[in-house]
């Protein structure tokens, strides 16, 4: 219901002040490479702890670091995919009828 309900509100205030944020170039940006950060930030959660000989768990401060030095490392793996292989292997499939 809740998004329903944010959904409505949103289609209703298109072109209005109150919804300009979401036009911003930063959440566009996250959004084009929002698919990437949810297939890997797992993998580069799990590494980074297991690198850091830590459990996966946030149990201190130095663990938060961890968490968002994945995070970081993610964000930074998505946008070169995104830069790197999937626009140009979506521009190459482009080329192709089917």
């Amino acid at each position: 219901i809740f998004f329903g309900t944010g959904l409505i509100f949103i289609l209703r205030s298109l072109g209005s002040p109150n919804v300009a944020w979401l036009r911003n170039r930063g959440l566009g940006r996250l959004g084009q490479i929002s698919y990437t950060v949810y297939l890997f930030h797992p993998l580069l959660l799990s590494v980074v702890f297991l690198l850091a000989s830590r459990p996966e768990r946030l149990s201190s401060s130095g663990d938060l670091l961890l968490a968002v030095v994945a995070l970081l490392l993610t964000l930074l793996w998505s946008s070169i995919s995104l830069r790197w292989l999937e626009k140009p292997l979506i521009s190459f499939g482009r080329q192709w009828r089917y």
